[in-house]
């Protein structure tokens, strides 16, 4: 019993610990892209607080600063978990993260645009986690300085959808990459990065009109 007590736990154990790297892997790989995104137009990035901090210690402090040209995205991290996972926002003080389990799927589009496959009526929710995101706040260093703010919310990992309450509170709508929700604009790491180099272009090219 003892023997089989100890293989049950180094199970869990490795689990745990592969879990760990994959995510570590991940936002390590978000980071990377941003420093070569800042590099190419010779920006700026600033970590406002550690980039490796679970939800649970989310602030209303930003995670991360990006300055390109005349622009600051003001990032917000949140791992997303996993591509099974799904995202939902009550609010926007209050989200939940889960799995949905199905004996029946059927195919909808998910948060990358990409097919998913989960029938809602015969599905069932595993592993819910709730998160509170406090309204995130401008210091007097960026409402001064007459720069463009942008409030990101940045997935990473990536969920498999995300959804949220509409202001109106009379229904629920998914959330694609690029979308405003909450006064935030979501993204994962790579749409970000696509997103601020078609914007950087842009007005790049209006400073010569």
């Amino acid at each position: 019993m003892v023997d089989i007590i100890n293989v049950i736990l180094l199970i869990i154990g490795l689990i745990l610990f592969i879990r760990l790297s994959v995510w570590t892997y991940k936002r390590s790989a978000m980071i990377v892209k941003l420093y070569r995104l800042v590099k190419e137009y010779s920006g700026e990035i600033k970590f406002l607080r550690f980039p490796y901090l679970p939800n649970l210690f989310m602030s209303e402090k930003p995670d991360i600063s990006v300055r390109i040209l005349d622009t600051v995205y003001l990032i917000r991290l949140y791992s997303g978990g996993s591509r099974h996972s799904l995202v939902h926002f009550a609010d926007e003080k209050y989200s939940v993260r889960y799995i949905k389990m199905a004996s029946k799927w059927v195919a909808y589009r998910g948060f990358f645009g990409r097919s998913a496959m989960v029938d809602v009526a015969h599905a069932f929710t595993v592993g819910a986690k709730v998160f509170m995101l406090p309204p995130m706040k401008l210091s007097e260093e960026y409402e001064k300085s007459g720069l463009t703010t942008e409030k990101i919310l940045l997935f990473n990992p990536s969920p498999n959808a995300v959804s949220y309450v509409t202001p109106e509170k009379t229904r629920i709508k998914l959330a694609f990459t690029g979308d405003e929700m909450n006064g935030m604009k979501i993204f994962t790491g790579s749409s970000f990065v696509a997103y601020a180099d078609r914007q950087t272009r842009k007005d790049d090219e209006m400073r010569y009109f």
